[in-house]
C-alpha cells in the first residue's frame, strides 16, 4: 500500500478498496488492517462490499455496452489522481450511472441470488477466519474441556455455543471473537504439533440460511499463489463452523479421504 493511500482517511480507503478485485494488494492489506478494527468499522466495510459486489453482479446480468463497462471498471484506478474530486463522489457516481443503465435496459434488480451469495460470503468468512488465526488473539479461557468452554460462554453469545467432535484434536482454550463485526466463538486446537482455530457462528448473521457440507477454501489464492492456507466450512446441528488450517495438512487429509471413498 502506497504512502499516499495510507495518508487518506480510513473511510476513503475502505471505499477505494471495496471497489477493487479481491486479489488486489491494496484490498488485501486493508482487510488485514480491518481484522483489528472495531465492530462498527467492520460493519461499514461489509456494507461497502455488498454494495459494490451487488453492482458487479447486476452489471453482468445485462448486455451493457462494452465501452460503459470498461469505463466503470477504470474508475477505481483513476480515483487516486482525481484531484479535488474525492473517491467517495466517484464511487457514488459509478453506482448511480450503472443503476441508470440497468433501469434503461429494463432489468428488475433482484437482491436474493442464493448461489452467488453463498460463494461470495463463504470466501469472505474464510479470509477473515484465517486472518484472525494468524494474529493469534489472546484466549480468555484456557481449558482442554469442551464442556467447560461451552459453559463459560453460554450466556455471552446470541446463539448456543456448541463444539463439534474434533477427533485427533486437543482443545487449548477459547474466546469470543469477531468475523466482519459479528460475534463468533473462537476455540483453539492442536493436532500433530500444529495450531488450528475453530470459529462457531450463526448462519443467519451472514445470510447463510441453508445447511451445507464441508467446503474447503483457499482464502488467499488470489493474493498468494500456492499458499497452503485452507479454511474448512460446514454446518452441523444447526451451527456453522470455520476451521482455519494454516498449513493445509488437515484439509489435504480430508480431501484424500473423500477421494478414496469415491473410488
Amino acid at each position: 500500500m502506497t504512502d499516499h493511500h495510507q495518508d487518506q482517511p480510513l473511510t476513503e480507503r475502505m471505499e477505494h478498496a471495496a471497489a477493487l478485485p479481491p486479489e488486489h494488494p491494496v484490498r488485501y492489506a486493508l482487510t488485514v488492517e480491518l481484522a483489528r478494527a472495531d465492530a462498527e468499522t467492520q460493519r461499514q466495510w461489509l456494507d461497502l462490499l455488498r454494495d459494490d459486489e451487488r453492482l458487479r453482479l447486476n452489471m453482468h446480468r445485462v448486455d451493457a455496452p462494452a465501452s460503459l463497462s470498461n469505463a466503470l471498471e477504470e474508475i477505481p484506478d483513476q480515483a487516486p489522481t482525481a484531484g479535488r474530486i474525492g473517491w467517495s463522489i466517484l464511487r457514488r457516481a459509478s453506482l448511480a450511472l450503472a443503476a441508470a443503465v440497468l433501469l434503461a435496459v429494463g432489468l428488475t434488480i433482484t437482491v436474493n441470488v442464493p448461489d452467488w451469495t453463498f460463494d461470495h460470503t463463504t470466501r469472505r468468512i474464510a479470509a477473515a477466519a484465517m486472518t484472525t488465526h494468524t494474529v493469534r488473539p489472546q484466549l480468555t479461557v484456557q481449558t482442554a474441556s469442551s464442556e467447560q468452554l461451552v459453559e463459560r460462554f453460554n450466556e455471552h453469545l446470541h446463539f448456543k455455543p456448541r463444539l463439534p467432535a474434533m477427533e485427533g484434536f486437543t482443545l487449548v482454550g477459547g474466546a469470543i471473537s469477531q468475523i466482519e463485526g459479528r460475534p463468533v466463538l473462537l476455540s483453539r486446537w492442536t493436532r500433530d504439533g500444529r495450531s488450528y482455530s475453530l470459529y462457531q457462528f450463526c448462519n443467519k448473521d451472514f445470510d447463510l440460511s441453508n445447511d451445507f457440507d464441508r467446503t474447503i477454501l483457499c482464502p488467499f489464492a488470489g493474493e498468494k499463489p500456492g499458499d497452503p492456507c485452507r479454511v474448512i466450512l460446514w454446518t452441523e446441528g444447526h451451527c456453522a463452523y470455520a476451521l482455519a488450517d494454516e498449513t493445509g495438512e488437515y484439509a489435504a487429509q480430508l480431501q484424500s479421504r473423500s477421494a478414496n471413498a469415491a473410488i
